[in-house]
């Protein structure tokens, strides 16, 4: 494998940038290291070694001379996907600036655009470790129910031929394989993109340059109670999308049904009050797996979340969602 490649960005540093005040370090509160608010190089945070290689067993032996593990990494994400999305951000920054500049009306993307960058909202949420780590554990859940019927059967039937069972078991390097099958199912990424871009996108703007993200940027916040997570969420009813753009920029997407009084309001800039922004950042402190980011080093807000709290001393985390198998 190419050195070159071995940190893999699951967030890109074409998005990280955009929270930096030099494009090279961002401000780091990390839920793990007692050093908070830290300076951090953009190139070493939101990454896993390896994170997408796909181990050489698992690519077809006729391929071997023209791709290597590094293919997803270096010629689908960094080639291709990362550039759409740093082209499509930069839009959204640039027009941010002319309507606080001018106050005009402009056009933020055209349709195919729109169309374009609700597909790529969708890749990143499906390529980031929580939903590896949701499927993989689903997948380890599920052979061990059927080891458990397998052994029953062979209880009951005495030795029977379990060949197409045992199959089916596949080891822990397998992980990024299935993973990838998620983040890169077109039918999947298709049918979120097209529950995005029916729904209601309002560009919230703050002067302040102090918007927060993390290493899980992409929130889905549900307004109704009781409401069922189709899609991983995205269709579900009155569910919001929150999605830091950069450190004056959030773009919510609210749902089309629910939220029929905000339709005048669908592809607009508007100005983020103090207690929206407040808010946001601590909804993006809650959620982070680990780490928050900053173009400047001022955290206080999470301190006054976690004395409100309780506990300056203790983190504020949220058990992730699992997939149950049954019932299990």
């Amino acid at each position: 494998m190419q050195k070159e490649y071995v940190k893999q960005h699951f967030i890109p540093q074409c998005y990280l940038k955009n929270f930096s005040e030099n494009g090279k370090f961002v401000f780091v509160y990390s839920k793990k290291n007692k050093n908070k608010g830290y300076p951090q190089s953009i190139a070493k945070i939101a990454y896993q070694d390896n994170f997408y290689t796909i181990p050489e067993n698992y690519i077809n032996q006729e391929l071997l001379n023209e791709i290597d593990g590094n293919f997803i990494e270096k010629r689908v994400l960094s080639e291709r996907i990362e550039s759409l999305y740093s082209g499509l951000l930069n839009k959204i920054i640039r027009a941010a600036s002319t309507w606080t500049s001018h106050n005009e009306s402009i056009e933020i993307f055209s349709t195919k655009e729109r169309d374009l960058f609700a597909a790529l909202i969708a890749i990143q949420y499906l390529r980031m470790p929580n939903i590896r780590d949701k499927y993989w554990h689903a997948n380890r859940k599920i052979q061990k129910e059927r080891n458990e019927i397998l052994s029953a059967m062979k209880r009951i039937y005495g030795d029977i031929d379990c060949s197409e069972v045992l199959a089916l078991h596949r080891e822990d390097d397998y992980a990024p394989v299935l993973h990838s099958e998620i983040f890169l199912d077109e039918k999947l990424i298709a049918d979120i993109q097209d529950k995005l871009v029916k729904k209601i996108w309002k560009y919230k703007i703050a002067p302040s340059d102090t918007v927060f993200t993390s290493d899980n940027p992409i929130l889905l916040k549900p307004h109704l109670k009781n409401q069922a997570p189709f899609y991983e969420g995205f269709a579900m009813k009155g569910v919001e999308v929150i999605f830091p753009v950069s450190e004056s920029i959030i773009l919510t997407i609210w749902d089309e049904e629910t939220f029929i009084d905000s339709k005048a309001e669908n592809n607009t800039f508007s100005f983020l009050t103090d207690a929206e922004l407040r808010h946001y950042n601590c909804y993006q402190y809650i959620w982070a797996n680990d780490e928050v980011y900053s173009s400047k080093n001022d955290f206080k807000l999470i301190n006054l979340l976690k004395i409100a709290n309780g506990d300056i001393n203790t983190e504020i985390t949220i058990e992730r969602p699992t997939i149950k198998v049954n019932g299990k």
